[in-house]
């Protein structure tokens, strides 16, 4: 589809590589239908084509062409959708899979635990850049450390550029995961630096992609999708979405004590009423937490 003028008005307007790539293949699709108010009926009757995502397609299209009044795009089928069941995972079995990543090479975990970490979703691991993360604070706050250079303590923030909705967030990684990425990093580009400040300065303007495939091309969503499956399925005998990663670290925040709003801010959401179909905390656990609640109060 390169130089096809609808696709680079699409890349204007930011719309993500995945969308994109849907695009694309709706648009393959729909050439072998005749462009007509009967050809567009005829192309909606094809089973699993009529969904929000062709819809989306084609309104963008007629947009393009400045034909949008001239046609009507048929409505969508009625009918509660059928909702994927979400799977609880435990720590153990993340720490399996963090293991099996790790075992496959150090790019694949580092994916997985910017992913998981970070609740991502797996179109946005797919643009996190070298200065994507707030480099010169995390250094700073590690220098203030009474007993530096020790290992660092403190999470390093990462910025999430137009994820959902066109928003940007932040999101932390762990302390001992960034500092074996750096060492990663810098040995891999052979990077020698004699000063800390070096160091900082240098990742602060590197902005190439983190994940890169084997021609040089940035990591896409659909790549991270049959990764994560495969590599689940190895480690615990179950193909994982990465969305589930994304409910399982709601989860774990709820019964680290987090607020629903904390969660709701870092997971990206608009409302807390998504964010609390996102936990997933067993009736047992709530129950304890009750339970020491109530022994530590002095209600009458």
């Amino acid at each position: 589809m390169a130089n096809n003028p609808f696709f680079e008005w699409l890349n204007a307007k930011k719309l993500s590589q995945s969308i994109q790539y849907r695009y694309q293949r709706h648009y393959k699709r729909f050439e072998a239908y005749p462009f007509t108010q009967q050809g567009i009926n005829d192309y909606f009757t094809v089973p699993k084509v009529n969904n929000s995502t062709s819809r989306a397609f084609l309104k963008n299209l007629l947009n393009f062409l400045g034909v949008e009044d001239d046609f009507k795009i048929p409505p969508a089928p009625t009918g509660k959708k059928k909702q994927r069941i979400i799977r609880g995972i435990s720590m153990p079995q993340i720490k399996a899979i963090r293991h099996q990543a790790y075992k496959q090479n150090t790019n694949t975990g580092f994916m997985f635990d910017f992913l998981y970490y970070g609740a991502l979703r797996r179109s946005e691991v797919c643009k996190i850049r070298i200065n994507s993360f707030n480099w010169s604070e995390w250094f700073e706050d590690w220098q203030k450390l009474p007993d530096y250079p020790c290992d660092p303590i403190y999470p390093c923030e990462l910025k999430i550029e137009m994820a959902k909705n066109n928003k940007d967030r932040i999101v932390l990684i762990p302390a001992h995961i960034m500092k074996h990425f750096v060492e990663f990093y810098m040995e891999k580009t052979k990077m020698h630096v004699d000063h800390l400040s070096d160091i900082v300065s240098r990742l602060n303007n590197v902005n190439e992609y983190v994940f890169l495939i084997k021609n040089g091309k940035r990591l896409n969503d659909q790549k991270v999708w049959k990764m994560i499956k495969s590599l689940t399925k190895k480690a615990i005998g179950i193909a994982i979405r990465p969305h589930e990663l994304r409910h399982a670290r709601a989860t774990e925040f709820e019964k680290s004590g987090q607020n629903i709003r904390a969660i709701q801010h870092y997971l990206g959401h608009s409302t807390p009423a998504i964010t609390e179909t996102y936990l997933h905390t067993s009736e047992k656990h709530s129950l304890s937490q009750i339970k020491e609640s109530m022994a530590l109060s002095k209600d009458l």
